[in-house]
């Protein structure tokens, strides 16, 4: 296209799209409403011209479009937020659902975070398909850090949560950024549900995070690995026969061995009046005797859950009224006792 040269007002949103429509392909408006084909770049690229803030273009799920899309969009009534899924031609089983940030990229042209154009395995200048979505609000999302150093973060639920306010969509198998203290993550989605039931034979896994109240889980990260076990010490011969060793007791057996009397074991996961949104600690790597002596000598603990996971243990702090438990492999639930429950001559922090 010559320069200074605008396109018709009514002009195909992409200069693709008669070609594309030569061989099948979706262009213009579709009979599933909005779709098209562009050039992809990374929204640095449009950072580096703009001289702006690439970091918070590039850690979000926001693409960046042209203006005549906007005008598309809104003659179909397309319902906000707008959502689209985006696939590469040449492979279209790599697909990702996300948002869009502004309408101001060059006609033809779509700048999209460069961690999306990794899962895409599109590089600059190859040709996407995108196209509007309708997606069902998520109730669940398993993720997974693909390295150990974001578990050893302080509070990395919290983290997690932060930073997914600037996404609009998860799909199953996609690896997504984040930023955090100038060091970037990545975060493997491992599953999803939604509000509604399940997802159809065939349907893509994707979901709505705006606005929605959703339960977060991690799975162990995709590079930890379980430390060795020190050797056993062998035991000198004896004159008595010793009884056959047995397997190590399990941290609820070890609890109920012991008689403790300031906490009272339920079988499952800690339950609260508000769904567990926000108000626990989560520790992950720690110990047994850790977890329970950390909610032990804590004024505002009332509680603790240790969970097994694979190789990883994870331990949560709850602050507020544990109220019931919710049946789930691996995981024990311990209430503190009350003060009277402990009697007088106990005395908790």
């Amino acid at each position: 296209r010559p320069a200074g040269r605008r396109p018709a007002r009514r002009a195909p949103l992409c200069p693709f799209s008669p070609l594309l429509s030569m061989f099948g392909l979706p262009g213009g408006f579709g009979s599933r409403g909005f779709q098209d084909s562009f050039r992809c770049h990374s929204v640095s690229l449009l950072a580096a011209e703009q001289q702006r803030d690439a970091s918070r273009l590039e850690y979000s799920d926001k693409i960046i479009l042209p203006p005549s899309c906007l005008e598309k969009l809104a003659q179909l009534e397309i319902q906000y937020p707008m959502m689209f899924q985006i696939a590469n031609p040449r492979a279209m089983e790599r697909k990702l659902h996300c948002g869009v940030l502004e309408f101001i990229a060059q006609e033809g042209m779509a700048y999209l975070p460069y961690w999306m154009m990794e899962n895409l395995r599109v590089s600059e200048g190859d040709i996407i398909q995108l196209r509007s979505v309708n997606l069902n609000k998520g109730s669940y999302v398993k993720l997974q850090p693909q390295l150990t150093d974001f578990i050893k973060i302080s509070n990395p639920k919290v983290v997690l949560e932060q930073s997914l306010r600037n996404f609009s969509a998860l799909t199953k198998g996609q690896t997504f950024r984040i930023l955090y203290n100038k060091k970037k993550y990545d975060i493997g989605v491992v599953e999803v549900k939604r509000h509604g039931g399940d997802f159809a034979p065939g349907q893509p896994q994707a979901v709505c995070i705006i606005e929605t109240d959703m339960q977060l889980d991690f799975e162990a990260p995709a590079d930890y690995v379980e430390p060795p076990r020190p050797a056993k010490t062998p035991t000198p011969p004896s004159a008595s026969p010793s009884p056959p060793p047995s397997a190590s007791p399990s941290p609820a057996a070890a609890a109920a061995a012991a008689h403790d009397p300031s906490f009272q074991l339920l079988s499952g996961v800690c339950r609260t009046d508000d769904k567990n949104k926000g108000n626990f600690d989560e520790l992950w790597g720690k110990s047994y005797p850790e977890c329970h002596d950390m909610c032990l000598f804590s004024r505002g603990c009332t509680g603790f859950e240790y969970t097994v996971k694979g190789k990883a243990s994870r331990c949560k702090l709850f602050k507020g009224p544990i109220l019931s438990t919710l049946p789930v492999g691996g995981a024990s639930c311990y209430k503190k006792a009350s003060k009277t429950e402990l009697g007088p001559h106990k005395k908790r922090l």
